[in-house]
């Protein structure tokens, strides 16, 4: 409990004061003699954030030539709907040898053994941490 101390008594005020808040002047009622409580204000009454949720989620496909034969360029472009425009790719599967995928969803490079490679490739949004995965064949003949 803070400690006021009285500095001044003048007409019906009376100055009080402590180290931490400053000095502080209390009016004293002419009719019953009680000194008035200082006013008080309340902090501004907040609101939580307003979060809207996605109203599609995210997805992911590719476009280009999945069958190709061996010693052809593979360019199969990543196609992102409903994200932030900010990805990080990662693929859970073997490719093609001498297909590669780069750090913006593209898998490009010549692929030189024949096969069938079933492919999976997960795209995470940096924004909302929300991650889609794809599934789909090279096939190398």
């Amino acid at each position: 409990m803070k400690k006021l101390i009285p500095l001044v008594f003048v007409g019906g005020a009376l100055l009080v004061g402590n180290a931490e808040a400053g000095t502080q002047i209390l009016w004293r009622s002419s009719t019953t003699g009680a000194i008035a409580a200082p006013p008080t204000t309340q902090p501004p009454e907040t609101s939580p954030p307003i979060v809207t949720p996605p109203s599609k989620t995210l997805s992911l496909s590719y476009s280009g030539q999945f069958n190709v034969a061996v010693g052809a360029t593979v360019s199969l472009l990543p196609i992102v709907k409903n994200g932030s425009g900010q990805y990080a790719f990662s693929y859970f599967s073997v490719l093609p040898l001498g297909v590669l995928l780069d750090d913006a969803g593209n898998l490009h490079g010549r692929a030189l053994v024949p096969g069938s490679y079933p492919t999976t490739i997960g795209v995470t949004d940096k924004i909302s941490g929300i991650v889609f995965v794809t599934r789909f064949t090279i096939t190398v003949s």
